[in-house]
C-alpha cells in the first residue's frame, strides 16, 4: 500500500514539474533581429514553429511574427506561444538636459570639446582617433573609468605621459594612445 501512495505522489510531482516549466514560458515573445529563441525545456516537450508572417516593415527591416507550437512528447499540445523579431534600433538622446541620466559601463561621448593645455594651447586629441559621438570610454591606463570624475581625475593626474585609452565603438573594443602636453 505503501508502494502505491508513493508511486501516486511521485506521478504528481512529475505532472506539477511539467505544469510549472509550461506556465513559465510566456504567452508572447519579443527578440531583437540578432537574438536566438532560448527557452529551458524538460524532457518530452518539444518546439514546432510555424510559418513566419511579415507584420510590417520598418526602416528598411521586418518586423516579424511566428507561432510557436509547445508539445507535450511531440504530440499534445499545450501552448502557443507568439514569438515577434523587430530590428535593432539605435537610441540616440538629444534635445535639452531634464534630469535623464545614463548608466552605462563608462562614460559615453556626448560632445567634442577642445581641451586647453597649461601652455593655453587648443588640443583636439579627438582628431587623431575614430572615436564618435555614441561611443563609450570604458579604460584610461587600464583602469576602469565608471564616472566622468574618475576620467577627469586620470587626465589631470597623467602628466606628460601617454594614456592608452580604451573605448567601444560600434559594440567592438578599440585603443589608442594619446599624449598630454603639460609643461615641466
Amino acid at each position: 500500500m505503501k508502494k502505491r501512495y508513493f508511486f501516486i505522489i511521485l506521478f504528481l510531482i512529475i505532472i506539477l514539474c511539467y505544469v510549472t516549466n509550461i506556465a513559465q514560458i510566456p504567452e508572447n515573445i519579443v527578440l531583437l533581429s540578432n537574438e536566438k529563441l532560448n527557452i529551458k525545456k524538460m524532457y518530452g516537450i518539444s518546439f514546432e514553429a510555424k510559418e513566419k508572417q511579415i507584420l510590417e516593415t520598418w526602416q528598411g527591416e521586418n518586423v516579424e511574427s511566428q507561432n510557436v507550437d509547445i508539445k507535450l512528447f511531440g504530440k499534445i499540445k499545450v501552448k502557443e506561444v507568439s514569438v515577434t523579431t523587430i530590428p535593432q534600433i539605435k537610441v540616440v538622446p538629444v534635445g535639452n538636459l531634464i534630469g535623464l541620466k545614463l548608466y552605462t559601463n563608462g562614460v559615453l561621448v556626448i560632445g567634442m570639446a577642445e581641451l586647453t593645455n597649461t601652455e593655453n594651447e587648443i588640443q583636439r586629441p579627438y582628431e587623431t582617433t575614430n572615436i564618435k559621438e555614441g561611443d563609450t570610454i570604458i579604460e584610461l591606463d587600464h583602469q576602469e573609468i565608471d564616472s566622468i570624475k574618475t576620467l577627469q581625475t586620470i587626465v589631470n593626474n597623467s602628466g606628460e605621459k601617454n594614456i592608452e585609452v580604451k573605448y567601444v565603438h560600434d559594440r567592438r573594443n578599440f585603443n589608442f594612445k594619446y599624449t598630454t602636453n603639460e609643461s615641466k
